[in-house]
């Protein structure tokens, strides 16, 4: 079996240092909320296994999206004897599955798969190799995930095409790789515009000569009525950077790449999020740390006009300690990121959140605040509902809240103020939680290791009104 490879970057040493002590006991400085309409704790149904460990010789790289009643997930699986991407679909809000149905369903190795939806269609992306080099790979469903088209060859390339990211807007599908066929890694893109049916032709969004993204986790794309954003790493000017591309016409054309960071240090691991004619990134960030790439703080910079001109970096968590592996979402002026921290044994789960756009934000919450080893965390947000999921090791396993269990807390005031933490898996070994929802509704998914094989849970829960 192939894998797929990445290569060696000045940040992968994250995974391994010891991160500075940080000891953040405090609250957000907000004005007392307003009544919420809902419980700060949801109540949750009994665990589904989606993909179980009698079904499959081993499942990664998973990915759970909500439409309406509508809940899907994706991942890649080994069951087959090599790697392919399954799907199912639940009609009834995550109380049952359908089927698995195989999207790739070739000979050779098909991962790392990502998928996004619009309505009744849904669309997913993913590396394939089965010519002998990597490809991106595209199909879409019409019919809320029944059924799927066959897959087609969105890169075409005679290099590597890898790490593809996808985003929908309306009937408008991007979607955005890593390719080496030019020699050197470049940024490339696809768009359609009649949902998936057809694709333009190639664009190069990066179109430099060094390389951009350098490894996992470095290109990200978010698209808002006729605007599409990606943002990526680049080592162009000598250091890694963090530089955004735009259209403001249904990606038919792209602004040139701006350097949206331009710190001194080296930059990773961008993240984006976008309202209207706002767009967010937070990053990972060493400047503040004289540039050596042993500690990273989370960078934020914010646009409020389409992404023509950005604000100064700000280091989110300079307040406390080093940031690792940060998330953002946002709802109107509301804009919250999470990332965890800490030293080793002892990480833990931080948030803070903006009240005005990102004009500025509060001092960081400790969400996790125990004694074993909080982190990994996920957000996701719907009206003024804000969720976030981590993994954790208070209690000696490896579950994704408590045991490595898997962990959550919600708030229903716009993050204001938050409910104690629920222990969603509780058994086993259990990490990678991944989180989607939909108003009062909440849907966690993680990786759970049975005796002897690996298993995808999930588990929906649900606010309960005042």
């Amino acid at each position: 079996m192939s894998t797929i490879r990445t290569r060696t970057q000045k940040a992968s040493v994250l995974a391994a240092v010891a991160i500075a002590a940080l000891v953040i006991t405090s609250v957000f400085a907000f004005a007392p909320p307003a009544q919420s309409t809902y419980t700060q704790t949801p109540s949750f149904k009994p665990k589904i296994a989606i993909a179980d460990s009698t079904e499959n010789g081993g499942v990664y790289h998973y990915q759970t999206v909500v439409s309406g009643n509508n809940v899907y997930a994706i991942w890649q699986d080994y069951a087959s004897g090599n790697l392919e991407v399954f799907f199912k679909a639940s009609k009834d809000n995550g109380n049952t599955f359908g089927n698995a149905l195989n999207l790739s369903g070739n000979s050779g190795d098909s991962a790392l798969p990502k998928f996004a939806v619009s309505g009744n269609n849904v669309y997913a992306v993913w590396v394939d190799e089965t010519s002998g080099n990597k490809e991106a790979f595209f199909a879409r469903s019409t019919d809320n995930g029944s059924t799927f088209s066959d897959p087609i060859n969105l890169s075409g390339s005679t290099g590597n095409s890898e790490f593809p990211q996808i985003a929908v807007s309306g009937s408008n599908v991007y979607v955005v790789w890593r390719d080496n066929t030019p020699s050197n890694y470049e940024i490339l893109l696809r768009a359609s515009n009649d949902n998936g049916a057809t694709f333009g032709d190639v664009i190069n969004l990066s179109n430099n000569s060094g390389d951009s993204m350098i490894g996992l986790r470095q290109v990200e794309i978010a698209a808002s009525e006729s605007s599409v954003y990606v943002v990526w790493q680049d080592d162009t000017l000598g250091n890694l950077d963090i530089f955004l591309a735009r259209s403001t016409d249904n990606g038919k054309s792209f602004s040139g790449a701006v350097n949206i960071g331009n710190t001194s240090g080296s930059s990773n691991h961008p993240e984006i999020a976008v309202t209207g004619n706002i767009v967010h990134v937070v990053w990972l960030d060493d400047t503040d740390h004289g540039g050596l790439g042993d500690n990273y703080d989370v960078f934020f910079s914010t646009s409020i006009d389409n992404g023509n001109s950005f604000s100064k970096a700000t280091n989110l968590s300079r307040i406390g300690g080093v940031g690792v592996s940060p998330k953002i979402a946002t709802s109107g002026s509301y804009v919250y990121v999470t990332w965890f921290a800490g030293a080793f044994p002892d990480y833990e789960v931080f948030l803070t959140r903006s009240t005005d756009n990102g004009a500025t934000f509060a001092h960081p919450v400790n969400l996790s605040s125990n004694v074993g080893l909080s982190s990994n965390p996920q957000i996701a947000v719907s009206g003024t509902n804000v969720y976030v999921v981590w993994q954790d090791k208070t209690t000696g396993n490896e579950e994704i809240a408590g045991r490595w269990d898997a962990f959550l807390r919600t708030s229903a005031d716009n993050g204001a103020t938050f409910g104690n933490g629920v222990n969603l898996s509780n058994n086993g070994s259990s990490n990678g939680p991944q989180i989607a929802v939909s108003d009062s509704d909440v849907y966690v998914t993680w990786l759970d290791s049975a005796p002897g094989n690996e298993g995808i849970f999930f588990r929906a829960g649900t606010l309960t009104p005042n």
